[in-house]
């Protein structure tokens, strides 16, 4: 199967089984990276030296610590090995496949939407309404032409399994296809188009985290966590520099989420659900 993968995954994927060069050790420390949710500007920041020099060990550049370091192993027999645990790893939790999804998610996707959008909504909003959205914008086709359309880009989460050899593979390789999605983040690349977003985020390398929901048997894991590494880092990797989302004035949970990833409160929109004119908080960060 020719499945497109997060850089999450392609980091995970590429990392080295055992570090015997200086390439081999900026390749585990960007898996590292990855998986604890940080940019290269984060790493700099936290460790008070510049982004170039992070990016420069990150490929592998050498140097004279790191040849001779390199030398003595090889003189040695040696090798040196990264230990990088993912959040749900550290918590002790079943691991996520985080991935990038494909027409035949299609239907899956609508069945998580229906069941998380209206978690994000505000206790008053009548059930018609909330209905009436998912009908129009969350259903099956409606994710259809997100799928196909290449300024979007949807990040799902998978339970993993592991095969005899001990290899982690999808769910979906392992049964055809997972029976139901444990999350889901939608990005759309581009300016924003409401006038309100657009008068407080600008600049080029603009994408908005449209949608971020986490099945409610899932609050309280590292998955949400693990997805927002992720989407981050799928961001980053398409060269956006901001991404901006809308959050509900009263949903006070996701706010505190997303505040602990970075995002500020830079202003507020509207959201139209019904007849209904909710009041969001738009919150962005730099990437």
């Amino acid at each position: 199967m020719n499945e497109r993968l997060s850089p999450l995954e392609r980091a995970r994927r590429d990392r080295p089984t055992g570090i015997r060069t200086p390439e081999d050790l900026g390749r585990a420390l960007q898996f590292a990276r990855y998986s604890a949710g940080l940019s290269q500007r984060d790493v700099a920041r936290r460790l008070g030296i510049s982004q170039r020099y992070v990016v420069e060990i990150e490929a592998g550049k050498p140097s004279l610590y790191t040849e001779r370091l390199f030398a003595m192993l090889e003189m040695l027999g040696a090798h040196l090995e990264l230990l990088a645990p993912s959040a749900a790893e550290r918590h002790g939790t079943e691991p996520m496949w985080m991935r990038v999804a494909t027409p035949r998610d299609a239907p899956l996707l609508h069945e998580l939407a229906a069941a998380t959008f209206p978690l994000a909504c505000p206790p008053h909003a009548p059930t018609s309404a909330i209905a009436a959205f998912i009908e129009e914008h969350l259903s099956v086709a409606a994710f259809e032409r997100h799928l196909a359309d290449p300024d979007r880009e949807i990040i799902t989460a998978d339970a993993r399994v592991t095969w005899p050899s001990g290899t982690p593979q999808p769910a979906r390789i392992a049964a055809g296809l997972p029976d139901m999605l444990v999350a889901y983040a939608m990005l759309v690349y581009g300016a924003p188009q409401d006038p309100d977003v657009a008068a407080v985020v600008s600049g080029a390398g603009v994408v908005e985290l449209s949608k971020c929901y986490v099945r409610p048997e899932q609050h309280g894991t590292p998955t949400a966590h693990e997805l927002m590494a992720a989407v981050l880092a799928a961001a980053r990797a398409r060269g956006a520099a901001t991404i901006w989302l809308g959050v509900n004035d009263e949903n006070v949970r996701a706010q505190r989420f997303y505040a602990k990833h970075g995002f500020e409160r830079i202003g507020m929109k509207r959201f139209h659900l019904g007849d209904r004119v909710e009041d969001d908080y738009v919150m962005a960060r730099a990437l």
